[in-house]
């Protein structure tokens, strides 16, 4: 589905200046972007209306590939496996919540995003997750029911915290809790000017630094005071629910948006926040699993939050799914093997083609990237990739990498190679190839 492209013609180009309005024409071309701002490219931009969108926001298709959901289903099922209730909350697109006139002022003649479309795309991805088991609130719903609120900031990529108090509250709906507030009644704790992601990358670009925007800061302690003596207390060393999520939920690294405290207060509950800015959609969750969080003494609830922008790839949810079965695991061949201009290569004997996990322990921690290339029989080659985000590295580093290569069909590979980045840190590696036995 091709929804949204763009006209490179000089005419085309000259109507959407004379009617978006935008901040600078540098925006729309890669070239003219510093390099951490060049994948977002085109970025659009209205003077008048406020908005603006960078071009990953305006993606119109949110389904997962085929091989997602059942790495999705996969996942789900480890935390039922677990007996830890999962619920995901899925920031809705932007784009959707601002409505099909804004997106037209902002984009103009240079391109076309339909609204509703995208939005039905988005809902069948909540319903992609829904029917793997997991508690999934229907945000966009909540986004776009009246009485109409600032759910997003217009020049920043993330929602404002009535948006994250409309989410939590939809959460404790999802989970058949009885919401412990009504935003309509909440007392504000002050207002919180917001300079704005995107108003950085336009203030970079074309020297213009807009307006902040402002939203109200809710005073959660009312509810703790009166509904829950005792919310939010440290209780136990056990926890109870957690959320693992993204800038949505860690903004400035201080959960600007008081996205755990509108949770908590929801929930009746104490929720601990192990959200990480940057962290990317697995990185807190995999962390945690490989501190050995999800074995020991587990929480009964995990949050796990993601914006659209991050809609689960298989390779991801294989790194994801590895780290999560890797406790339920059985050896069937263990290796070192030697890194060479940061490879290594070793062939699959046959009796080890049955292995469902991959796990590689390397002598540094440095690592960001490992490339899994397989080899099967008939000559066919894939590439699994996984990542951590450095901004992870605080928050806890593993020189142990885990992925799941037992969902792969009928087929099994014969050969593995493996790719590291930071080649001058690595010498050698430990290679096992393991069963679960958790099925």
């Amino acid at each position: 589905m091709n929804l949204f492209f763009l006209s490179v013609t000089a005419t085309v180009l000259f109507a959407t200046s004379a009617f978006s309005a935008p901040y600078c024409d540098a925006l729309m071309h890669e070239s003219q972007l510093a390099d951490r701002y060049k994948r977002l490219a085109p970025i659009y931009s209205n003077t008048d209306n406020g908005w603006i969108f960078t071009s990953d926001q305006l993606d119109p298709d949110f389904m997962m590939s085929t091989e997602a959901e059942s790495l999705m289903r996969a996942v789900i099922g480890e935390f039922e496996r677990r007996n830890i209730s999962l619920a995901i909350m899925v920031a809705p697109p932007r784009a959707v919540i601002a409505g099909q006139e804004i997106v037209n002022e902002t984009l103009g003649a240079s391109g076309i995003y339909n609204v509703n479309e995208a939005a039905v795309s988005f809902e069948k991805f909540l319903e992609q997750m829904r029917s793997a088991g997991a508690v999934v609130p229907n945000l966009l719903q909540v986004a776009t029911a009246e009485p109409a609120t600032d759910y997003y900031f217009r020049r920043d990529t993330h929602w404002t915290n009535t948006g994250a108090a409309r989410s939590a509250l939809a959460l404790a709906e999802a989970l058949n809790v009885a919401p412990g507030f009504d935003l309509s009644d909440m007392p504000n704790n002050g207002v919180f000017d917001e300079r704005g992601s995107l108003s950085d990358i336009v203030d970079a670009t074309c020297g213009h630094r807009g307006d902040a925007e402002a939203t109200y800061q809710f005073d959660y302690s009312v509810v703790r005071e009166e509904n829950s003596p005792g919310l939010l207390d440290e209780t136990s060393d056990v926890p109870g629910s957690m959320l693992f999520g993204t800038s949505f939920s860690d903004r400035y690294k201080r959960d600007q948006y008081q996205v755990a405290d509108a949770i908590s207060s929801a929930l009746g509950q104490d929720i601990i926040n192990a959200s990480v800015s940057g962290g990317g959609l697995i990185g807190p969750l995999e962390a945690f699993a490989l501190s050995g969080g999800f074995d020991d003494d587990a929480p009964e609830l995990v949050i796990w939050e993601f914006p659209y922008t991050e809609v689960p790839q298989a390779s991801a949810l294989r790194q994801l799914l590895g780290v999560l079965r890797a406790s339920n695991s059985e050896v069937i061949t263990s290796q070192f093997h030697t890194i060479t201009d940061g490879a290594a290569s070793f062939q699959l004997p046959l009796e080890t083609r049955t292995a469902e996990l991959l796990h590689v322990r390397l002598n540094t921690l440095s690592v960001r990237w490992i490339k899994v290339d397989l080899t099967f029989p008939n000559g066919r080659m894939k590439t699994i990739q996984l990542r951590r985000k450095s901004s992870m590295a605080a928050h806890g580093q593993f020189a142990d990498w885990w992925v799941d290569i037992g969902m792969l069909g009928t087929a099994r590979p014969e050969s593995i190679r493996l790719r590291f980045d930071r080649q001058e840190d690595l010498t050698d590696g430990e290679i096992r190839l393991l069963s679960f036995a958790g099925h």
